[in-house]
């Protein structure tokens, strides 16, 4: 009894600590125990939208903070409340690695049903975007060459923003809104 209750304990506090995530950062950690290029992205990009003020789910760092115990439902209950998924890469073969991919694929499908508000877009590094499964090449892709991680940010915050603010009744267009261009030159497109 006394471990079922310490346990519920846990619960309570993990459920607590996951209310404030706005982003959620999908990628793949490893391969075959070895550290991927995409997780050191994924880690950069989690430190530059945390240092701009945006509460983002990075699986290296959250987990740890959450609790890897629950590790399945900490992942999915984290993608119920997100409103951004930012699918990391830099191979194809990781983006469509089987967690990668259930991440993006069922927050997009939840999209699509109309389950939840949200946004999805791709921050690559040495991929193609037109290479990028199907339902990825047709959402905004950032190019890590191309892009800077405050455009990511600008594009996240106004994406949030729009997200926030939109009713059953809104039109939200998303048209490469604020990429390639400095976020305060952009903010007049």
């Amino acid at each position: 009894i006394r471990d079922n209750g310490r346990i519920k304990g846990r619960k309570a506090e993990v459920d607590e600590k996951m209310e404030a995530f706005d982003v959620f950062i999908s990628y793949k950690n490893s391969d075959n125990g070895i550290l991927t290029k995409d997780s050191f992205l994924a880690r950069e990009l989690y430190e530059f939208l945390t240092k701009e003020g945006i509460h983002a789910f990075f699986s290296a760092q959250s987990l740890a903070d959450l609790g890897a115990d629950r590790y399945k439902q900490i992942i999915d209950d984290t993608l119920d409340s997100c409103s951004v998924l930012i699918v990391v890469g830099t191979k194809l073969e990781y983006i469509q690695s089987s967690w990668v991919r259930y991440e993006w694929d069922s927050f997009f499908n939840d999209i699509l049903m109309e389950k939840k508000k949200g946004k999805v877009f791709s921050y690559v590094d040495n991929i193609n975007p037109h290479d990028l499964p199907r339902t990825l090449r047709n959402l905004q892709c950032f190019d890590k060459n191309t892009s800077s991680l405050k455009s990511v940010a600008a594009y996240v915050k106004r994406a949030l923003q729009f997200l926030k603010e939109a009713d059953e009744d809104t039109l939200i267009l998303f048209d490469e809104l604020g990429a390639g261009t400095d976020p305060v030159e952009g903010a007049a497109l």
